[in-house]
């Protein structure tokens, strides 16, 4: 399939053959850029190139779904409600610009709490397995940090790492990362 991708500027085609069955990406430092905290809409900015990527795997058909870590509800410092917003306006933006996001799912507990949801471990991408009936192998994960890969390697998810330029780094073409 040929996908034009052209929401930052530029047109582009992408020659892709899907390989994965759902796409989870991770969001500060993969969609959003990663504040410390992050608990206010006002503090959310799309990190360039993300909704490029997410609108080229939804015009493939393929769900594009979100799971994140928000210690921040387990502080005291938002709550679950919040971090609703937040997602609610990081969809809002995104669609703006031709990219959806299927759903979100997060986990409000402190790495104290040694929750089963919380990357490193995999209760997020199970929850997303058995919501969309999926075998987690035959999807793929995008995330920032070593403990979405961990998560990932955990239930046999296929794991792709972005540094600092987030979703931007990866390839659509060859499933990679530019400089991996």
């Amino acid at each position: 399939m040929v996908l034009p991708v052209s929401h930052s500027g530029s047109m582009v085609s992408v020659q892709l053959k899907p390989t994965f069955k759902c796409l989870i990406l991770d969001r500060d430092g993969v969609i959003i850029r990663d504040v410390d905290h992050l608990t206010k809409i006002e503090q959310v900015e799309i990190l360039p190139g993300a909704a490029d990527r997410i609108a080229a795997v939804n015009l493939m058909g393929i769900p594009v779904v979100v799971a994140t870590n928000q210690s921040i509800v387990g502080r005291g410092m938002c709550t679950n409600e919040d971090v609703q917003a937040v997602n609610t306006y990081i969809a809002t933006e995104l669609a703006k610009m031709g990219a959806f996001i299927d759903f979100f799912v997060w986990c409000p507990h402190t790495p104290e709490d040694n929750c089963y949801c919380r990357k490193p471990k995999p209760g997020l991408l199970y929850r997303i397995a058995n919501k969309l009936k999926l075998d987690l192998r035959e999807c793929l994960m995008i995330g920032d940090a070593v403990t979405d890969k961990k998560a990932a390697i955990a239930c046999r998810c296929p794991f792709v790492m972005v540094g600092k330029g987030g979703l931007a780094e990866w390839d659509l073409s060859t499933g990679k990362t530019r400089d991996r």
